[in-house]
């Protein structure tokens, strides 16, 4: 067998190098959607990424910059049209429980821009096309996201707050956002609505299984 030579040996190194940067070159950076972008939120990107990407509206703190600087990980505001693209997705809401006049007060927030589905029908309607998303309010978030996630194609994820559904949405591909609407304003929660529906069509992220 002829070995390469050293030269040879460091002209496939450099090759499989250029190949490397022009994968990465194609990824596209990770997107926040959240309200408020903290120190939390920039130690939880991952130390390969080389620019993040802010929903335009969202609040940056000073020390979330300063640590994405001293990382060199450079920040782009985005508008919601560019983060959607074309893929903007199907979505539906569901009222599980007894209704109350809180529930139809957040009903009629979401009618203007969700479908609304019968607890029987929603995973069925889910699951049979891509790209679809829908947000369940419930009164157990815990049960109802075991029960969800038994069923082949569902990402389901309880989130409390805006931060935690752009997290779902960022590395889940969420494709159904349980929420418990006890204690929360009917604005808090359309906000929690509106960042899950920024991620575009719902799709599950690479290497996730």
């Amino acid at each position: 067998m002829i070995m390469p030579t050293p030269a040879q040996i460091d002209a496939i190194v450099q090759a499989v190098i250029a190949e490397l940067g022009r994968r990465g070159a194609t990824q596209e950076a990770p997107v926040f959607a959240g309200r408020l972008f903290g120190l939390l939120q920039a130690e939880a990107v991952g130390t390969d990424e080389r620019e993040v990407r802010i929903a335009a509206g969202t609040v940056i703190t000073p020390m979330a910059q300063d640590l994405l600087k001293r990382r060199k990980i450079t920040l782009k505001y985005v508008s919601i049209s560019e983060i959607k693209g074309k893929e903007t997705g199907e979505w539906a809401f569901v009222i599980d429980g007894r209704t109350s006049g809180k529930a139809e007060a957040l009903r009629r927030a979401l009618l203007d821009a969700w479908a609304e589905l019968s607890t029987t029908d929603a995973i069925p309607w889910l699951i049979a096309r891509p790209g679809r998303g829908a947000l369940l309010l419930t009164h157990e978030a815990s049960v109802a996201s075991w029960r969800a996630n038994r069923v082949e194609g569902v990402r389901a994820a309880s989130a409390v707050d805006t931060d935690a559904v752009a997290r779902a949405v960022r590395q889940l591909g969420v494709n159904l956002l349980i929420v418990e609407p006890a204690g929360l304003s009917i604005p808090f929660v359309r906000s929690m609505a509106e960042t899950f529906r920024r991620g575009g069509a719902p799709s599950e992220p690479g290497g996730l299984r």
